[in-house]
């Protein structure tokens, strides 16, 4: 899956899931949805914005200015679990569209940060890494996807879709929105 984290105060985001995913049928059109997933994402910013999840900063000094911010070494991680209901509109035919929702909950472990910093008088940047701990609670966020599958066996479905997850509590640390492509083959029991 291809994931994008989205707010007000980041930029040049890129992210992925590796995503497994069970669906248990309630009828023909209704289903219960239930995923895990280890999700890593990428980030800068501009904007020291600490409703990010990111702690208060420490300058390296008076006459030294802020940059930007981004994360390093790679991919920062995250561990995902959801749960909730996805609609088919012609659940018997070989092409059916969806639509979900689902409730997610989601861990941030400890992860580096880069942040660069520039002094004017000597017009000398510094890059400062701080390490960002582990959130002590998971971050609460409502998901709404839609999508299509397409049978091309009896068991066996090829399955994509978008996504859209924001925070249920804005007040919340953490980044507040993820969109998201999902592209997944299913085994039917």
């Amino acid at each position: 899956a291809f994931i994008l984290p989205s707010g007000s105060n980041l930029s040049n985001n890129t992210g992925f899931a590796n995503v497994l995913n069970a669906e248990l049928s309630f009828m023909d059109k209704l289903a219960l949805t239930l995923e895990g997933a280890y999700m890593g994402i990428s980030f800068n910013g501009k904007v020291y914005d600490e409703r990010l999840g990111l702690p208060p900063q420490n300058s390296p000094g008076d006459d030294y200015v802020f940059r930007h911010f981004e994360t390093d070494e790679g991919y920062k991680t995250i561990f995902q679990l959801s749960a909730g209901m996805r609609y088919w509109f012609r659940a018997n035919h070989k092409l059916s569209p969806y639509l979900g929702f689902a409730y997610a909950a989601q861990w941030h472990p400890e992860f580096e940060l880069k942040l660069e910093y520039y002094n004017p008088l000597s017009d000398q940047d510094k890059e400062v890494s701080m390490e960002v701990p582990s959130m002590s609670r998971p971050v609460s966020f409502l998901e709404m996807n839609a999508g299509l599958r397409y049978r091309f066996k009896r068991q066996l479905y090829w399955q994509s879709g978008a996504s859209y997850q924001f925070k249920i509590d804005p007040n919340q640390p953490g980044i507040p929105r993820f969109w998201g492509i999902k592209t997944a083959v299913l085994y039917e029991f």
